[in-house]
């Protein structure tokens, strides 16, 4: 297997970044999209997923989210028109109800390649965002330990 060209994937993973709005994930994902954490997976539509992601907004409103950096990457060219990113994401988040966190968080893409376009045909989660903020206290559940 070859590495992936570094420069298209690290566009890439800025412009996921950087994206904060259901508009600006929309091209970053194919019509139907493999989504997975450590509990479940499900094909679900881009529609069905930015829904999603608008619906959590307001989550991430009340939990100081602070955006998302790319802490490391690696990838891998599964023959010519997928690549497999493995990334690590710090996220800061400033809650109301408790001191400041940063999460760190791991995922893996599954990029579909066509030309010099790349769109998520799989996204999964190692973790679960919503049991990591339970774990350090920021959302009610496990807290602290």
């Amino acid at each position: 297997m070859q590495s992936c060209d570094s420069s298209l994937i690290e566009a890439f993973l800025a412009r996921y970044a950087d994206a904060d709005s259901a508009e600006q994930f929309a091209p970053l994902y194919e019509d139907q999209v493999l989504v997975g954490d450590p509990d479940s997976n499900q094909h679900i539509s881009r529609e069905q997923l930015l829904a999603g992601i608008s619906a959590r907004s307001e989550l991430f409103a009340a939990i100081g989210y602070g955006g998302t950096t790319l802490a490391s990457h690696s990838a891998t060219w599964l023959g010519e028109h997928y690549c497999l990113a493995s990334t690590t994401w710090s996220i800061p988040v400033r809650p109301r109800s408790s001191a400041p966190v940063t999460l760190t968080m791991a995922s893996d893409f599954l990029l579909r390649r066509r030309g010099d376009e790349l769109r998520i045909a799989a996204y999964l989660t190692r973790t679960s965002m919503l049991d990591e903020l339970r774990r350090v206290g920021v959302l009610p559940g496990i807290g602290r330990h």
